[in-house]
């Protein structure tokens, strides 16, 4: 009984291992198209990034959104925050270049203190 749930752990964790390493490779290895030009879009107040993703996804600039949402998922971005304004994305920019283009720094805020 042991051996059976220590073997089923060591399968899913090679498994969570295996799709990882496909998420790095199939969407770290992406980049815009030559043939495509120059991407001029806007983010509104409170649109999601999902609502975006699929936004770029449907333009043909990113490959499949689902997947570049895990790739934001499995690195830790969690310090980063996509904010409203205008973005141009360029032939030849990845994955890391758009995503890079799409986060700001956000540092965590400090209450203020009243001494």
């Amino acid at each position: 009984m042991f051996k059976k749930v220590r073997l089923l752990l060591l399968l899913a964790v090679v498994t969570v291992v295996i799709a990882i390493a496909y998420i790095e490779v199939s969407v770290g290895r992406y980049a815009i198209p030559e043939g495509l030009s120059s991407y001029d879009f806007s983010i509104q107040e409170g649109q999601s990034i999902s609502g975006v993703l699929n936004s770029l996804e449907e333009s043909s600039y990113i490959p499949h959104a689902k997947m570049v949402q895990m790739y934001f998922r499995i690195h830790p971005l969690s310090k980063y925050v996509v904010h409203a304004g205008e973005y141009t994305l360029a032939p030849g920019m990845g994955v890391t270049d758009i995503i890079s283009s799409l986060l700001k720094f956000s540092p965590p805020t400090k209450p203020a203190s009243l001494s």
